[in-house]
């Protein structure tokens, strides 16, 4: 029995060898984001809420979501961000003033690019937090790079 290599098969075989062009990895990056928030319960339920999924809710798990909810917004690729002040006079739409919330399952990942991207050197805890709270919200983000 012989075997046919098509142009195209052949194509699919290089494709698969090549590294990843940037709108190919930007692509893929947001793609994992959005699949970890969606793993993530905590994430999952602000996401839910705040798309109007408020049905499946307790009575009490509304009135905790909805406290929470105001300093948080979901984009129009589903991906949940943190708002990083809520004032009187900014509008909750300030793109420059959003923070990608970062699931659980990717927080090793983000504290190791945080430590290996900067220079060449670990910078102290004060400025690898302060660089990553600038981009990234979790909740005790200071102490996990604190002890990293």
């Amino acid at each position: 029995m012989a075997a046919v290599v098509t142009r195209s098969h052949t194509q699919e075989q290089d494709d698969q060898g090549e590294p990843m062009g940037p709108l190919e990895y930007h692509t893929e990056r947001w793609r994992r984001i959005e699949a970890h928030q969606e793993i993530d319960l905590r994430s999952m339920n602000l996401i839910k809420f705040l798309n109007g999924e408020i049905d499946r809710f307790s009575r009490a798990q509304t009135r905790k979501l909805s406290k929470k909810a105001e300093i948080f917004v979901v984009d129009e690729c589903g991906v949940l961000y943190r708002l990083s002040r809520l004032t009187g006079n900014r509008p909750q739409d300030m793109t420059d003033e959003l923070r990608l919330v970062v699931p659980e399952t990717l927080r090793l990942d983000m504290l190791h690019y945080a430590h290996e991207d900067f220079q060449g050197g670990h910078q102290g805890v004060t400025r690898t937090f302060e660089r990553l709270r600038s981009q990234f919200y979790w909740r005790s983000m200071y102490s996990d790079v604190r002890d990293s």
